[in-house]
């Protein structure tokens, strides 16, 4: 009995220390209800030499969702909220989920939120999280627990201060996806141009 008693023991331990680094991830994140800013991406593709790269700006409203609005190389809004995710090239719909009727797209418009806005308890339904904090800096390390995402990425991980500034990914494929956020902004509440990034 004492063996067991003292393997909880150790067991709970275990669980404590590992959840207090990412408790204090979380307080280092503003809560702002609205983050907008600009956004660089870099894309290395298994078997292409040069790199990809796209740039643009975001606006991400906590109760409403991100407007992901690439300029260059070419100019393209994705809008991602709860109940769909719409791509737009100038006025054209070139794709519309609903997230409602499509489980997988429900799946990756949460987990592309919550990434965005620093949610690691959304994100902990779905990846297994380690963290670690320097001064004002962070970096979290998720592992995907469910399959569908397990066949899409191999590592992810963020880091940041008091918002996600980094975003790296690597495909099941190889291929590597770096995200950078700079010239962030934080708003209590949205203004007349969030507003017209989510109509």
């Amino acid at each position: 009995m004492r063996l067991i008693a003292a393997c909880a023991l150790m067991l709970a331990c275990a669980v404590a220390a590992a959840q207090v680094p990412l408790s204090e991830v979380q307080a280092r994140l503003d809560q702002a209800r609205v983050i907008r800013g600009e956004f660089t991406q870099l894309r290395e593709l298994v078997g292409v030499d040069k790199p990809l790269r796209a740039s643009g700006r975001f606006v991400l409203d906590r109760a409403r969702g991100v407007v992901w609005e690439t300029r260059k190389p070419f100019a393209q809004t994705l809008r991602i909220t709860r109940d769909e995710i719409v791509q737009r090239q100038g006025e054209t719909v070139t794709l519309r989920l609903n997230t409602g009727r499509d489980p997988a797209a429900g799946t990756v418009g949460t987990v592309l939120f919550a990434l965005m806005a620093g949610d690691f308890e959304g994100l902990a339904r779905y990846f297994e999280i380690e963290a670690s904090v320097d001064g004002a800096r962070w970096q979290v390390n998720l592992t995907p627990r469910t399959a569908t995402l397990g066949k899409l990425m191999r590592t992810l991980s963020l880091s940041g201060a008091k918002t996600v500034e980094t975003i790296d990914l690597t495909a099941q494929s190889g291929d590597a996806t770096r995200i950078a956020l700079r010239g962030v902004t934080l708003l209590p509440a949205p203004g007349a141009a969030e507003d017209a990034a989510f109509e």
